[in-house]
């Protein structure tokens, strides 16, 4: 094993720590929520390190866990009843304060950006009995072809293809009276779908949610029993039932042990480290091993522009 390798693995070693902790944790099935904050933060801070400096932090995260998690068709797929939710939530805003007036929306947080883009591209007339129309056309769609809420067949998936996802919705717009808005409906659409690739929800659901509010609502018993992603259903009264995506904790922890493995393969077979990581990976002697360094990883510079004051 050469100099440059031996350091490589140093530095990934100082992971370790971490697997052992989330091991013994699932050994004694206690504290979920600090099993999502040790590896969620660990798989944000290596992707930040895979990624240029001034990449964004959820794009970098998606992409990593894609690149490495050696899952990339389930991380690349739509978790339909996350979707599904998405509709079904805000059809009950929008005759609770989302319209204000014929042609005003109501901005509520910044959670509800990507819905009402979506409905300020779409084209349609801003009326109340048009957009609960379309929602109406969308939710029915989805719950026809997959499998989004509870008591539903078994044999319909619970993720698609963002293609086969907007395939769907396009093709019941189709017959309906929409059908003349059809392109610009699944131009609009399709960002949204986005947003509900389950890399993305890892990032925003489990990882954001988990360091920015504290807790990531889950079935605690299925957390630690199952091995792979489940859905666990949920209910309100005021817009129905369906069904969310969870990660249990031995798949998350198997997820930071695969991406820490291929991604140390990738650095040895590249030859090169991050510029994030270099020190860490040759402390003081990081001058002498410049060579060594991904010069990709850098992120924008630059002369710097200087302000002296005059006296």
């Amino acid at each position: 094993m050469g100099e440059f390798e031996t350091r490589l693995s140093s530095f990934f070693n100082t992971f370790s720590p971490t697997l052992e902790l989330v091991d013994d944790l699932i050994r004694k099935r206690s504290h979920a929520q600090e099993i999502i904050i040790l590896t969620c933060s660990r798989l944000d801070a290596l992707a930040s390190t895979a990624s240029s400096e001034d990449a964004p932090k959820r794009e970098s995260f998606v992409k990593f866990v894609c690149n490495y998690g050696q899952r990339r068709r389930f991380f690349s797929k739509v978790s339909v009843g996350d979707l599904y939710y998405e509709f079904a939530y805000h059809d009950f805003l929008l005759s609770n304060g989302i319209l204000i007036d014929a042609g005003r929306l109501f901005r509520y947080s910044r959670e509800a950006d990507d819905v009402l883009r979506f409905i300020d591209y779409s084209d349609i007339p801003l009326v109340d009995k048009l957009v609960e129309h379309m929602f109406s056309k969308v939710m029915s769609a989805l719950s026809s072809s997959f499998h989004v809420k509870p008591g539903q067949s078994l044999a319909k998936s619970h993720t698609a293809s963002v293609n086969e996802v907007l395939r769907c919705i396009t093709n019941s717009l189709e017959r309906s009276r929409l059908r003349k808005f059809g392109k610009p409906i699944s131009e609009a659409i399709k960002p949204l779908i986005k947003t509900k690739v389950t890399a993305r929800i890892l990032y925003e659901r489990f990882r954001s949610e988990v360091i920015h509010s504290g807790h990531v609502q889950i079935d605690n018993k299925r957390f630690f029993s199952e091995n792979l992603p489940y859905w666990t259903p949920f209910y309100r009264r005021e817009y129905g039932t369906w069904l969310l995506l969870e990660f249990p904790a031995k798949f998350l922890r198997s997820l930071l042990e695969r991406c820490i493995k291929t991604y140390k393969h990738h650095l040895i077979v590249k030859g090169v480290v991050p510029v994030g990581i270099h020190w860490l990976v040759f402390g003081e002697d990081s001058r002498k091993n410049l060579r060594y360094m991904d010069d990709q990883t850098f992120g924008e510079y630059g002369t710097a522009r200087l302000r002296l004051s005059s006296r």
